[in-house]
């Protein structure tokens, strides 16, 4: 039994040790990264079993991405090595913003998943799929791979989790709404940044409530918003509920803390914790994630989790 499937590309990352335009940089640290590479990741340290789906590069870094993820609990069973190369972004650093990305993803190894890599009876040992709107837009191949794993998860009952992660690179603005929609129409759970929800529902101005009320009347039952500095908001038909940001000193790199989130949240739902809860352990995952270089470093084990969760409600008493 694996408590949360999820499929999607891992590519090698290009860390620069200084900020500046990249054609300034002259030193880079590797690390290996992807939304749900990094969420398989979160969720194993966490104490779920997390198997992963993907096809990398018969090369040197796609052998690191199944290394790093064995090494860390992950199942790798259905990952397939293909003669396509692994892809590779690279970050670059600015004093004055968030950091920026350049990816160099087209034709990789990734975008060669298919819907025949997709074993429906993995899919059904699950308790949850983890879904991103980025493998769907990787390629059509990848697009048909998604439907048919969300398809194979209904029809065992599992737990369709969306997070859209809009990636404007790979899809222009005007398409979101098209694109996904249906996927939001398809979940069961959603987590979500505010401002993707209001991309593809094309709205906004409502408040944040009715932003909420749209998304479940689109299928979903429970529709959970991330906020970053202002914590996130959970809603269910029944109940609406709000925890704030878990503290964080510094912030070194942001990228990777919504999928710490996912991650976070997961951990405590398939417990069946409280709501509250729930978003208190994604919100401190999520911040462990920005305060180191790598996009998954940082997250906590479970045991440290816990601890963390302790002091930070002892010290808000």
């Amino acid at each position: 039994m694996v408590d949360v499937i999820t499929f999607g590309e891992a590519m090698a990352v290009f860390v620069p040790t200084a900020p500046g335009p990249l054609r300034h940089v002259r030193q880079f640290e590797k690390h290996v990264a992807g939304a749900e590479f990094n969420l398989a990741i979160g969720a194993s340290r966490l104490g779920l079993e997390a198997g992963w789906i993907s096809r990398v590069g018969r090369d040197e870094f796609g052998e690191e991405i199944v290394r790093v993820l064995r090494g860390e609990g992950v199942d790798t069973r259905h990952v397939l090595f293909s003669n396509r190369p692994t892809g590779v972004y690279f970050k670059e650093y600015s004093a004055l913003g968030e950091p920026r990305v350049s990816y160099y993803r087209a034709g990789s190894a990734a975008s060669e998943l298919g819907p025949d890599d997709i074993d429906p009876g993995y899919i059904a040992s699950a308790q949850a799929l983890h879904v991103t709107g980025i493998t769907p837009l990787l390629s059509e191949s990848c697009r048909q791979a998604t439907r048919k794993a969300m398809d194979a998860a209904h029809q065992a009952g599992v737990t369709v989790v969306l997070d859209p992660n809009i990636r404007y690179k790979l899809i222009a603005p005007d398409n979101v709404p098209a694109v996904f929609r249906p996927l939001l129409e398809d979940s069961d759970l959603v987590l979500a940044g505010e401002g993707e929800l209001r991309a593809i529902l094309q709205d906004e101005i409502s408040p944040l409530e009715r932003l909420e009320e749209a998304v479940l009347d689109l299928g979903p039952r429970l529709v959970v918003v991330k906020r970053g500095a202002e914590g996130a908001v959970a809603r269910t038909a029944e109940e609406r509920v709000e925890e704030g940001p878990y503290p964080v000193e510094r912030v070194v790199d942001p990228i990777g803390a919504g999928d710490g989130f996912d991650a976070g949240f997961l951990a405590g739902w398939l417990r069946k914790w409280e709501l509250r809860q729930c978003l208190r352990l994604g919100n401190l995952v999520g911040a462990s994630a920005t305060g180191v270089h790598g996009d998954h470093e940082g997250y906590p084990s479970w045991e440290d989790a816990l601890a963390m969760l302790e002091r930070h409600q002892d010290a808000c008493r």
